[in-house]
């Protein structure tokens, strides 16, 4: 079983600005960019749980019980492998080196594979990979239909008006 990802480095920007969401909500002054602000941290995280798909470039881990349930990755867009590592009973973790697997596939159906044969304690045992994730370091980097339905969550929340997340995400989705 592949584990949910938990973020090992956040995101340092968010995909849509302050001054975006003011001219959305048709907000003027000042008086409530604190809440905008944490309003649009929580509508990101929000849709990136209901998706799979990190918006803006972060680090993630996941870890896998078997070599098996790397064949399917439920967050994405993957840009990179930073690190995979295995733990054999009894024994500290051990690096597979970048040369014993590879990232395949495309757009958000993404596996990893190994492309040599690894060691048979690394085929039984838990497996941690550390996973560079995200359209990019910029909000233009993220697809615009993710951001207006980002914005629409955030207009939601900030008008006290439920939006049904699940209608909005319906092919935005990575499936476990």
């Amino acid at each position: 079983m592949l584990s949910a990802p938990v973020t090992v480095t956040s995101p340092v920007k968010e995909p849509v600005t302050l001054d975006q969401v003011k001219t959305f909500l048709r907000v003027d002054g000042s008086a409530l960019d604190g809440e905008l602000e944490l309003l649009i941290a929580a509508a990101r995280e929000d849709l990136e749980l209901a998706t799979g798909q990190r918006l803006i470039d972060q680090v993630v881990l996941v870890v896998a019980d078997h070599l098996a349930d790397l064949g399917h990755l439920t967050v994405g867009p993957v840009q990179a492998i930073n690190a995979l590592r295995y733990r054999p009973a009894d024994s500290d973790e051990i690096a597979i080196g970048d040369d014993g697997f590879e990232l395949v596939g495309a757009g958000l159906e993404q596996a990893i594979v190994p492309t040599r044969l690894w060691p048979r304690s690394a085929t039984g045992c838990r497996l941690s990979v550390r996973l560079a994730v995200g359209y990019g370091p910029t909000a233009a980097d993220v697809p615009a239909s993710l951001r207006l339905i980002l914005l629409q969550l955030i207009r939601g929340r900030f008008e006290e008006k439920p939006v049904d997340l699940g209608q909005l995400i319906v092919n935005q989705r990575i499936f476990a």
